[in-house]
Formats: structure tokens, sequence, C-alpha cells
């Protein structure tokens, strides 16, 4: 009896050693999924945003700077749209016109960030050549409604209606074109077989990735961690939680039956959406397509790291599409 009992104190022994081991892991995984897809998450450290995102720190000259930038946009774009998503939830869009635009712009921001930041450049450069923007909060996003991030899954439909209201109020009869930056342009990308407005001529995508894994994976391996030794529970995690297979539908299946034009454009030190993702969405795509690849740019930094380049480019995509 003795030794019975001596071998039940080792096993549970055993139990809470292993137990003790895995508790981190399992909270480890916990906390990034509620930070990747769950709006109510805690905030992360700004640190670990620089180690996940790959990105560099500022000084505070610079950040004074951004900072002024943003503000500007947003007294530049005052005006605030709402329309009611397919699934009944309010959307919010801010809204930039010019003086007689001769076309307009849907602009989709990055994960967690916001419109202001992400396009304080473009926008100005943008309604400077005749262009309207229309830069909304994604769901789960600052005044969208949704508690959660769906990269995609449901985010591609909201766009479709952004078209169609576009389309319907704001712009009759305009040439429609859908960009987006990082998870942003993930969901725009999904969104070319969501029901996007006949008047929809182009799509942009800035930084994007072939699907949540994609992403996924590239900001695990940033953590020195091997992706697929994390990420299949971070995944898992995720369908029990919101009931989402983040391979139900990607931006490549999208491309696949895609016939819109599309300008695809990259940064050779993307540390979040790999490159090597997007080329192969460049591959797929059926569509007249165009890229612009700006060497040693970061996630979302193209459009500063040669702001000459990026600016053209966007003008030679709607010659293109408005000559066709």
């Amino acid at each position: 009896m003795q030794g019975i009992e001596k071998v039940k104190k080792t096993i549970i022994i055993i139990l809470i050693a292993i137990l003790s081991l895995l508790a981190p892991f399992v909270l480890l995984v916990d906390w990034m999924t509620r930070y990747a897809y769950d709006r109510k998450s805690p905030k992360m450290p700004r640190f670990l945003v620089n180690i996940f995102m790959g990105r560099q720190n500022k000084d505070q000259a610079e950040k004074d700077r951004i900072r002024k930038q943003a503000e500007e946009l947003e007294e530049k774009a005052k005006t605030r749209v709402e329309m009611t998503s397919y699934d009944g939830i309010v959307m919010v869009g801010h809204y930039y016109p010019c003086d007689d635009p001769e076309r307009f712009v849907i602009a989709c921001h990055g994960w967690r960030s916001g419109w202001e930041y992400d396009y304080r450049t473009i926008a100005p450069f943008l309604h400077d050549h005749k262009t309207s923007v229309l830069m909304i909060d994604l769901r789960g996003h600052r005044e969208s409604g949704d508690r959660y991030l769906y990269y995609g899954k449901k985010e591609r439909f909201d766009i479709a209606c952004w078209t169609n209201y576009a389309a319907e109020h704001l712009a009759p009869e305009l040439p429609i074109y859908v960009m987006g930056m990082s998870a942003g342009a993930l969901c725009t990308l999904m969104s070319l077989t969501a029901g996007l407005h006949p008047n929809t001529k182009g799509v942009i995508s800035d930084s994007g990735a072939g699907s949540a894994r994609a992403l996924g994976m590239s900001v695990v391996k940033n953590l020195k961690i091997n992706p697929r030794i994390l990420y299949p529970f971070i995944r898992l995690d995720a369908r029990i939680r919101l009931g989402m297979d983040d391979n139900a539908y990607t931006a490549e299946e999208a491309m696949k039956a895609n016939r819109l034009p599309i300008l695809f454009i990259h940064g050779t030190k993307d540390a979040v959406a790999d490159i090597r993702s997007m080329e192969k969405l460049y591959d797929l795509c059926p569509s007249p397509k165009f890229k612009l690849i700006v060497e040693g740019a970061g996630h979302m930094q193209s459009c500063f790291q040669d702001p000459d380049a990026y600016m053209e480019k966007l003008l030679e995509f709607f010659d293109f599409c408005e000559g066709r």
C-alpha cells in the first residue's frame, strides 16, 4: 500500500509540475488571441508592440510631427458619416471631400490603428489631386460597432456596403476605389468578391497579406518563437472564442475570382506582412495588376520612405483604371 501511495504522490507531483509549466503558455496564448481579436483587451506595452510589429522607436520631435499631421487631418475630415452594415452593425466614416472631384476613395486603416495616422499624408495628397476620401473606422475599431476584429471575414461585406453607400449618397457619378493598409488591405482584397458596387474601378493594397494566418505567423515569428509551435494554439483559441477559422476564406481565394485592377504596394523591410505573401497574391491575380516595391520600407511605411514614387504610382493607377 505504501508503494501505491508513493506512486500516486509522484504522479500528482508530475501533473502539478506539467500544469505549472503549461500555465504560462496557456496564458500567453489567451492574451495574444484577445489582443489580436478583442477590442476590449488590455493595451500592450509600447516595447512589446515594437517587437511584434518590427517598429523603430521615434524621437520626440518625430512623434510630435506625426501627431500634428494626424490632428490636421482630423480637422479636415470633420464630416462624420454613418452607415448600417449588412448585419445591422453601425459603421462610421470620416469624410474629406474636395471641390469638383474626379474620383472617390474609401480608405481602410490598419490593425488597431486609426485613419488619421495611417492616411495623414496620403489623404491630403489625394484631396489635392481631385479625389474625395472617406476614411472608415473598421469593424471593432473606434466609433464603429462590434467587439471583435474578424480580419476580413465580416469586414469585407462592410466594405462592400460602404461602396454602395458612397455610390448612392456621396459619389453617385464618380469612379470608386477601395484602399487598405495592413489588416485593412487584407479586408480590402477579400472584399473583391463581397459585392462591391459596379462603380468600383480598382483596389489598392498597401502592406497586405494573403490571410489572417499569414499575418499571425509573421508576428509570432518576431517573438523569436517558431510560429508553427505557437500559432496553431492561437488559431484554436480564436476558433473557440469567435467561432472563426482564419483559413475559412482568404485574400488568396478572392484573387482567383477577381476582375478589378489591383495596385500592390509593399516595403522590402516589412516585418509584419511578409513580402512573399504579397508576391503570391500578385501572381494569383488574373486581372490587370500593378506593383510598387519600396526598398528599405517597413510595415505601412512605403508612403513615408519614398513619397514621390508612392504618389506617382497612385496617379498612374487611377489613370489606367479611368482610361479603360
